[in-house]
């Protein structure tokens, strides 16, 4: 009697660590209203430099999605515009830049930590990846390729301080 069951036993065991664990998904936001761990992007960010001055702003979550907007502008010309937008794909996280109000370019989300984000897209021919991380009561963005080469540094502070 002991024999067959310890020999179940052993085939449950053997089974069991055979059985592959999935790994969890990449860059997933938590379902509406608890999207509390995007909210160090919310607000209202601006750069002035010698190119003008470049004012990002960005809405909290709601309603599965975070909208964003941007505008580099000196003087009274606008010298470029971007509509932006996170959202889940597919169970991953998604940033979506419409440069110039032209057709959305998809980036996925490959990294998120708290208060860091990164997005990449190898098909796009610049940028590829997009960073976001919170520096203090700053926000950083960066752009470049994948191999890290063409890029941009955006050291935003929150407007009005």
């Amino acid at each position: 009697m002991k024999c067959p069951f310890l020999l179940f036993v052993g085939l449950a065991l053997v089974s069991a660590c055979a059985t592959p664990v999935e790994a969890p998904p990449v860059c997933t936001v938590a379902p509406d209203p608890v999207a509390a761990p995007l909210d160090w992007l919310a607000g209202s960010w601006v750069l002035e430099d010698g190119n003008g001055t470049t004012e990002e702003h960005w809405r909290p979550w709601r309603g599965g999605a975070m909208f964003g907007f941007s505008q580099t502008y000196q003087g009274e010309s606008t010298r470029f515009f971007e509509f932006l937008r996170l959202e889940r794909q597919g169970g991953v996280l998604t940033f979506y830049a419409l440069p110039r109000g032209r057709a959305a370019t998809p980036f996925r989300c490959v990294l998120e930590q708290p208060g860091v984000l990164v997005f990449e897209n190898d098909q796009n021919d610049h940028p590829q990846r997009i960073r976001y991380e919170r520096r203090g009561r700053d926000l950083v963005g960066t752009i470049s390729q994948l191999d890290g080469s063409r890029q941009t540094v955006f050291a935003y502070r929150p407007m009005g301080s």
